[in-house]
Order: structure tokens, then C-alpha cells, then sequence
């Protein structure tokens, strides 16, 4: 089986090793979700936010409540923030970027 290397910034990952939360890994999964969307989508992305849809997420983390934990646990620890902004008749997903505090360079996780 192949081991994927998640990429976090650096500022994240220490702040949540201060943090508890039951299955870190979700978390990992998001932080790096966000991250490498981003570097995908340079250019469609609004005020640094970066739109995924939720079934990109719910293909790695299957339960949707702890999906939804693990993303507002990021959201309620200001490690993250949203732009609340989500049209199913657009096609237009939440977005979600890192807040300034926490950018900082990568690190594998």
C-alpha cells in the first residue's frame, strides 16, 4: 500500500500538537486538502479562498460527522477560515484558507 505525505504549514502542525482532538489525522487531511487545492487552482481562487467541494473530503474522511467536526474544530481554533459562501445552483463550494497567523512554510506530516 502507498503512503501519501501530507503537507501542513508548520505553525499548524505545532499548534495542534497543543490541541486535543480524538483522530488528528482528519485534520492533517484537511489542512493539506487546502493546500494543494490551492496550488491547483492559482487562479480561481477569491480573496485566497479556496473552494472544495465536500466530496472531495467525504472520499477521505467517509463519516460526514466527523467531517464536519474536524472542519469546524479547524473553524472554531481560528486555524482556518470560511467564506460561508456555498450555491448549489452555481456549483459553488465553501471556501477555506488558512488564517495569516498559521501561513508559514510546509512541512510533511
Amino acid at each position: 500500500m502507498k503512503t501519501l505525505k501530507r503537507y501542513i504549514p508548520e505553525k499548524v502542525y505545532e499548534k495542534l500538537q497543543l490541541l486535543e482532538y480524538t483522530n488528528k489525522e482528519h485534520l492533517y487531511v484537511i489542512c493539506d486538502m487546502i493546500y494543494r487545492i490551492s496550488i491547483y487552482r492559482k487562479d480561481d481562487t477569491e480573496y485566497g479562498y479556496t473552494d472544495i467541494p465536500r466530496v472531495y473530503l467525504s472520499n477521505i474522511i467517509t463519516n460526514s460527522k466527523y467531517l464536519s467536526d474536524a472542519i469546524n474544530f479547524l473553524l472554531n481554533n481560528d486555524i482556518i477560515e470560511s467564506d460561508n459562501i456555498y450555491s448549489k445552483e452555481s456549483k459553488k463550494a465553501k471556501g477555506y484558507r488558512f488564517t495569516n497567523e498559521y501561513i508559514s512554510k510546509l512541512i510533511p506530516v
